[in-house]
């Protein structure tokens, strides 16, 4: 199946979320799907500038819903392309599903990704779950914020670029 994506630049907004109350955007952009938003996607850091071995917080506003499995599964999909197979896959998909939440249109989720220790996730401002393995919550932000994300558009506009 081929899917043809296109970004658009978002104005980024703040978060209601008090542990990056004080942080700043780093940038922000829209994911279409054939030119249909599917989300907007804002990156936070203390200061402003994204640095991968800071602490940092990836806030998506949904205009379509998605289940929690479907978004563990699609994440770790996105994962493997990245990383190669995953042993684990199942008791990965598990942890993930577990700090997600069925997505509605309008809901966001926000993961703040604390470096070399995990990750917490909110749905809406409330608190709905922590992922304690480290190297999973790495890869998780990676979807977006590697170099070789299938969404370079994205990357860049997140990383306040485009």
């Amino acid at each position: 199946m081929l899917f043809v994506f296109n970004v658009n630049n978002a104005q980024a907004h703040t978060t209601e979320i008090s542990e990056i109350s004080d942080f700043r955007v780093v940038g922000s952009g829209i994911l279409t799907l054939w030119g249909i938003p599917i989300y907007r996607a804002t990156l936070y850091s203390s200061d402003g500038v994204y640095i991968s071995d800071r602490t940092h917080a990836l806030h998506i506003d949904y205009y379509f819903g998605i289940s929690r499995d479907d978004l563990a599964e699609q994440s770790l999909e996105e994962m493997e392309k990245l990383f190669g197979a995953r042993p684990e896959k199942s008791r990965q998909q598990e942890e993930l599903a577990a700090v997600f939440k069925d997505v509605v249109k309008g809901d966001h989720l926000t993961g703040i990704h604390y470096v070399g220790q995990g990750a917490v996730f909110y749905a809406n401002g409330k608190l709905i779950g922590r992922l304690g393995d480290s190297k999973l919550a790495s890869e998780f932000f990676a979807i977006w914020l590697s170099s070789d994300t299938r969404e370079p558009k994205l990357r860049s506009s997140l990383l306040g670029e485009g």
